[in-house]
């Protein structure tokens, strides 16, 4: 395996940058010379890169086959996360249109993204496969009772995950005299999400948060809980959510 660092700024401009002056687009060069390639495989777009990588590949192998992971075609709704997310929403979106013209096939991690995928390309001339996204179950030996319903990641802005719906959850949970439990497991800080929530639905949430939370903080909190939500209002609805989380 070789491998060319790129940096790990999640800014693409920052990571294109570092990529530029770190010597790493003389190294990929070098490494194409040497062993032209026959298939490229982006599974984490950066657009603004993998257009020069691409750019390379053909150029000692006019045939290589590129292959894009379409995590999420098209956000629709984007205003819901605030007009500077959605504008950058759009220049990403615009630049995926690009990698998609420039791929032969297209993977799709969920009936949703590929739905969404034939919707907004309807250009696309490759190959295209719904392949579920790979789960790496690393568990947690410790035996622990599966007794919470949790949420893990980020929190910033309510709609982006879900989180709005999962704190409606655990109100309505409170507000019915529910039995679940629920737990939220983040690295961003949870006050003013608390500070919203009643007294009653307060006393049903568990809260795990660290500035940096190690792998074994998440294991651990997946082996302790019934099910772990991700609530994106593009791919679930209120109704079916409340449904079928929230005993009646």
């Amino acid at each position: 395996v070789d491998r060319v660092e790129v940096g790990s700024d999640s800014n693409p401009l920052i990571s294109m940058l570092s990529f530029l002056t770190s010597g790493a687009l003389r190294k990929l060069r070098a490494l194409f010379r040497s062993h032209p390639p026959s298939v490229l495989l982006f599974v984490n777009f950066n657009p603004l890169i993998d257009r020069i990588v691409i750019r390379i590949a053909r150029k000692v192998n006019p045939q290589v086959r590129v292959v894009g992971l379409f995590h999420e075609p098209h956000t629709e709704g984007k205003l819901v996360y605030g007009w500077k997310r959605a504008i950058m929403l759009i220049l990403y979106e615009f630049l995926t249109q690009g990698m998609a013209r420039r791929s032969d096939a297209a993977i799709l991690p969920s009936e949703q993204a590929g739905n969404t995928f034939e919707r907004f390309y309807p250009g696309f001339k490759g190959d295209s496969r719904v392949i579920p996204l790979a789960y790496a179950d690393v568990g947690c030996d410790e035996e622990i009772k599966r007794s919470l319903v949790s949420f893990l990641g980020h929190i910033g802005n309510a709609h982006q995950k879900g989180l709005d719906l999962f704190l409606e959850m655990v109100e309505a949970n409170a507000a019915r005299s529910g039995n679940l439990v629920f737990q939220l497991v983040t690295g961003d800080p949870p006050d003013r999400i608390l500070d919203g929530l009643s007294e009653a639905a307060r006393s049903s949430l568990l809260v795990v948060h660290r500035d940096r939370l190690p792998d074994e903080v998440n294991w651990r909190a997946i082996r302790e809980s019934l099910g772990v939500v991700l609530l994106k209002g593009r791919v679930v609805t209120r109704g079916c959510v409340t449904a079928s989380l929230i005993p009646s």
